[in-house]
């Protein structure tokens, strides 16, 4: 019999006491036996932290001493990993227990295969939340196939596609020897879609595993799609566009995104805020964000 390899789980908590029992209690309920579990707690004041320690003792607890972001509260739990497969999961999110085994059965057919994917329903529904992404090159917006339809068995097929959702995520080790870790300074949102253009770019493949199922709380830490989670997401955007396609790009795209929200789109004041602070952050970072594009952080 061949032995199964070791997957490092990663669960990044923060203030998740809502959830975060009910996670581990899905996790170690997987049928996948060789891996082991990494929870980083993000300075978390809710208390969620000390029901790991009480409920979860044989888990591995990573405490920060404030909070890092989504990647840099991972990176710290990858560096403390051991798998040749690291996977990444949010802690408002619970798992089909064949899902680890289906993740790492088709990561093992192709050493090419550096990052890989699940069908991601919204929690007790048959609502799909991500099926695999696409990046819109035109303006750096990124889409989840299938987000919001209604289960009719279009997204059952393994395939390539531009990105996989963070909230659970399958990495190889050599890959990521190979790409470095997550960029800290988007803190929250692009840094999975960034991650996954960098291993396009370096010859793997990105892929999705409809066999693989979890279920998912959508922005259980904002509480939905807030305003705070529009300015992160329409910041970490242009930055990304900055640091992967240029700053022509950027400009051509603020112009565009200028206009539509001041003439004849969003008219509201919190919109137009949004991409004031947006333009002005990007411009205070440019020299960060231009400097990240050489200086990645390694794994090693």
């Amino acid at each position: 019999m061949i032995s199964q390899p070791l997957v490092s789980v990663i669960i990044l908590n923060w203030n998740g006491k809502r959830f975060i029992e009910d996670c581990l209690k899905s996790v170690t309920g997987t049928n996948y036996t060789h891996l082991e579990i990494i929870v980083v707690d993000n300075c978390s004041t809710d208390g969620s932290d000390k029901i790991v320690e009480g409920k979860f003792p044989n888990i591995k607890l990573i405490k920060t001493h404030k909070n890092l972001g989504f990647g840099g509260g991972n990176n710290i739990g990858i560096r403390s990993s051991m798998g040749k497969y690291i996977v990444l999961l949010n802690y408002d999110t619970l798992i089909d227990p064949n899902w680890l085994s289906e993740l790492v059965k088709v990561a093992e057919d192709d050493p090419l295969i550096g990052l890989a994917g699940c069908k991601i329903y919204f929690s007790n529904t048959n609502i799909i939340q991500h099926a695999g992404g696409r990046i819109d090159e035109t303006d750096g917006r990124c889409r989840h196939y299938g987000y919001n339809e209604e289960e009719r068995g279009i997204y059952n097929h393994i395939r390539d596609v531009d990105y996989v959702t963070g909230a659970a995520l399958m990495i190889s080790r050599a890959c990521l020897h190979k790409i470095g870790l997550f960029d800290p300074l988007y803190f929250m949102y692009y840094e999975e879609v960034e991650l996954a253009l960098r291993a396009r770019r370096q010859g793997f493949r990105v892929v999705y595993v409809p066999s693989a199922v979890i279920y998912h709380y959508e922005n259980a830490g904002f509480g939905g799609r807030t305003d705070r989670y529009n300015a992160l997401n329409t910041r970490n955007r242009f930055r990304f566009l900055i640091k992967n396609y240029g700053i022509s790009k950027f400009v051509i795209c603020f112009l565009g995104e200028f206009y539509r929200r001041w003439f004849i789109g969003i008219r509201y004041a919190e919109s137009q805020r949004i991409i004031i602070e947006m333009f002005f952050w990007n411009v205070l970072h440019l020299s960060e964000t231009l400097n990240s594009r050489i200086n990645i952080i390694k794994l090693d």
